[in-house]
């Protein structure tokens, strides 16, 4: 209960539709809210609603709307579809009403429950009868459209009174005709800015001269038609299959939202983390899709905010993943734009979660790790370094930073060795020292990298992180301390991670400090260690490569640029694997003809 109570404090203040869940994901409840927090809050208190529920729920999900009505028509749809053990269960499968514009000659305006893709127009769902009802007698009023179900022989009442247009009789061209049955499409569609400001303009001109009754009667129409108009956007007017993608993002941190329609209606939501690294969003909105329709059934329409130039790629692979036909809509107006909206808000609403999920997932092992170590304060500023090497080459040491317990890429370094190594030798920079092995090497490119990191510190008057992490047993910690003492940092805690047996080595401390494998603080630890290790790796095989692509047997081959030199390298896994590759592998290689592949095979050989 205190987890539901604490996901519960997290959620939004605003319209929408709740899912109780249990710990296998089965939805238990589906309810609405004007204010999602405020309502779910009573279910986490002391004698809460349906506590026999509560006892099984294990999560929340929601899904925010923008008026309570959405919510209302949002609650129905997914009732239905998931019909929750400890809902109302519907006895039939009634469906809401709607306003139906047949698709006939003389077209007419109807009540039904069923929408059918009979090419009609649908207005709606309405909530109930009497709110479909109301509305079709505020259209008919304003539009004279034939009444009958056949066209009779004669006249009827609702011609002499001003009601309808009366086609039957040749009273109206299909001109005029048609010209009604467009306004009240536009009605249908929202599209009626013109029709208000006349109602309006004839409604005062009769208040000015005294026409009380029309004037009144001008203002119900009015208010009617007003009411009409009111926007509600869970079903759309065509009954389609779509998904409804939008991203919002945070740094290196994405939360992608997919609404799903089915058969014009919204029925879940899907929302997916990513890692947006230095892609621009709608790039990584459109590789995400690529990705998650690739083991799964491709909707007949995809809506994103993506690039326009993005959407045509990206339509095309879908249809080569789906085998069939799909349309990716990039909309900039209309009613398809406001799904948009909807998405991006869930989508924004999941991302503030996850960060404030991570924050104190960060600082929950932050007050940990102070707890594990004994530390007088919280060592929020973490400083990771690892020391990485390629056969003895390109030694370079990385260090990470993290803050809170989440990493900060912008305090990322790298340090090329100057004192250590066959580099620092090659370049006349040291001499060998006899005996010095890899270990020693460590030591001492860990003691030259961390005592460049607090030279940079003091000589630039920024502050000391509040611990120091290094990869490593005893010798690595003693060499980092040496050098964080040579640079006024001695009062800086520092701890040594050992991969083998995860063990932390303190200063002044004669055995280490074995963690619970649970404990956050040891997983704290070993993340920053992790990532310091792979921030290190990344770093030492561009280097690496750098070497190869920079000055190698390559350089005079024609029809290999540096560009292709590096994409070689990298794609063989270094020079050595690049002269085991046949001609043959070379020339599946983009780029390389037959040629070209012997030539380069002659280069790497001779």
């Amino acid at each position: 209960m205190e987890s539901l109570r604490d996901r519960v404090a997290r959620l939004p203040r605003s319209p929408g539709v709740y899912l109780w869940k249990d710990d296998h994901g089965e939805v238990l409840y589906v309810g609405k809210a004007k204010d999602l927090r405020a309502r779910t809050t009573q279910y986490v208190l002391d004698g809460a609603h349906k506590p026999e529920m509560m006892a099984h729920a294990a999560d929340v999900d929601y899904i925010a709307v923008g008026t309570n009505k959405e919510a209302l028509l949002l609650e129905q749809t997914l009732i239905k579809r998931h019909k929750p053990r400890y809902n109302v269960r519907l006895t039939d499968d009634k469906q809401y009403p709607y306003l139906k514009l047949t698709d006939d000659a003389w077209p007419r305006l109807l009540k039904t429950h069923r929408r059918l893709d009979d090419g009609a127009t649908y207005f709606g769902p309405f909530p109930d009868g009497y709110g479909a009802y109301h509305v079709m007698q505020v259209l008919n009023d304003l539009f004279p459209l034939r009444r009958c179900r056949k066209l009779p022989k004669a006249k009827c009442l609702y011609y002499d009174i001003g009601k309808c247009v009366a086609p039957c009789i040749d009273a109206c061209t299909r001109e005029e005709y048609d010209a009604v049955v467009q306004e009240v499409k536009d009605v249908l569609r929202g599209r009626s800015r013109a029709l208000l400001k006349r109602l309006a303009d004839e409604m005062a001109a009769a208040a000015a001269a005294h026409r009380f009754e029309e004037a009144a009667r001008l203002r119900d129409q009015l208010r009617g038609l007003e009411g009409v108009l009111e926007r509600q956007h869970m079903v759309q007017d065509r009954v389609q299959d779509r998904d409804v993608a939008a991203v919002e993002a945070r740094g290196d941190l994405g939360v992608v939202s997919l609404l799903h329609q089915r058969g014009g209606k919204v029925v879940g939501q899907s929302a997916f983390t990513i890692h947006v690294a230095h892609e621009a969003p709608g790039e990584a909105l459109r590789d995400f899709l690529v990705g998650h329709y690739a083991d799964r059934t491709v909707p007949r329409y995809v809506a994103a905010r993506l690039e326009s130039d993005d959407g045509p790629a990206l339509e095309a692979d879908l249809r080569e993943l789906a085998g069939g036909a799909v349309t990716v809509e990039v909309p900039r107006r209309g009613e398809k734009v406001r799904w948009l909206e909807v998405a991006a808000t869930n989508a924004r609403l999941r991302l503030e979660e996850e960060v404030l999920r991570r924050q104190r997932r960060g600082m929950g092992a932050v007050e940990a790790l102070q707890t594990a170590l004994g530390l007088p304060d919280l060592p929020r500023v973490i400083e990771g370094f690892d020391v990485s090497h390629h056969g003895g080459r390109h030694t370079r040491a990385a260090m990470v930073r993290f803050v809170d317990g989440e990493p900060d890429k912008a305090g990322y370094r790298t340090f090329g060795m100057k004192t250590v190594g066959e580099d620092a030798v090659a370049a006349g920079q040291t001499t060998p020292r006899r005996g010095a092995g890899r270990e020693v090497d460590d030591y001492a490119s860990m003691e030259e990298a961390v005592g460049r990191r607090f030279r940079g510190l003091a000589e630039r008057d920024e502050p000391f992180p509040d611990l120091v992490l290094v990869d490593g047993g005893p010798g690595q910690l003693a060499a980092a301390r040496k050098a964080m003492a040579e640079h006024g940092a001695t009062d800086v805690a520092a701890c040594g991670l050992a991969k083998q047996d995860e063990e932390v080595f303190l200063p002044k401390r004669m055995h280490p400090l074995k963690l619970r494998r649970d404990d956050p603080g040891l997983q704290l630890l070993q993340r920053v260690r992790d990532e310091s290790h792979r921030f290190g790796i990344t770093q030492v095989r561009r280097k690496a490569t750098a070497s190869v692509v920079s000055a190698g047997p390559l350089d005079g081959v024609r029809g290999i640029g540096p560009k292709r030199r590096a994409d070689l390298v990298r794609a063989f896994g270094g020079l050595e694997g690049l002269r085991a590759a046949s001609a043959e592998d070379l020339a599946r290689f983009p780029g390389i003809t037959p040629d070209l592949a012997a030539r380069v095979v002659d280069a790497l050989r001779t």
